[in-house]
């Protein structure tokens, strides 16, 4: 085996192999090195899918490019490919951001008031979203969280205010 160069192999869904493309960065973690994060590169995409349990699947091979110390050839891990980046926008945790008549908002939390607030989203990720417009650095957002039902109607969803989430850079 040549370990000068670590490669992680991992596969992809047809819905997610047409947004990569050689060369994008990637966030890589080995799970036998917990808390250990290293960066990598696109380097080869599979051009014919296989098949996966029933489901097509793309290879795709990241290299990784300093390895960490402890990183082994065989070792399992998982490559988060970065299609975009921005710096110096507003963010919101996912959660918060929610379809308000008929049009996407946040809930703001303006002098103990939790009021609608239309806005405008771009980027995002598993966790945030990007603040085009509609809200300001120092708002404060409310975001839903699921309580458990009550046994009167145990299928209805209820959901309460929890604490707010003051938007921030990132």
């Amino acid at each position: 085996t040549n370990t000068s160069v670590l490669t992680l192999h991992a596969t992809v869904g047809e819905a997610d192999i047409t947004n990569l493309k050689l060369g994008l960065v990637a966030n890589i973690t080995v799970d036998a090195l917990q808390g250990t994060k290293m960066t990598g590169k696109v380097i080869s995409l599979d051009p014919v899918a296989t098949i996966s349990q029933g489901v097509p699947v793309y290879g795709i091979d990241v290299a990784i490019d300093v390895p960490a110390q402890g990183v082994r050839a065989g070792m399992s891990g998982t490559a988060n490919v970065i299609l975009a980046s921005k710096q110096g926008v507003l963010l919101v945790p996912n959660g918060a951001v929610r379809t308000i008549k008929g049009q996407r908002g946040v809930q703001v939390l303006k002098d103990g008031e939790t009021v609608d607030t239309p806005a405008t989203f771009g980027i995002s990720n598993d966790t945030m979203t990007e603040v085009v417009s509609g809200l300001s650095e120092g708002d404060v957002v409310v975001i839903p969280q699921a309580r458990a039902s009550s046994s009167a109607n145990p299928n209805q969803d209820q959901r309460r205010p929890a604490g707010g989430f003051r938007v921030g850079g990132g």
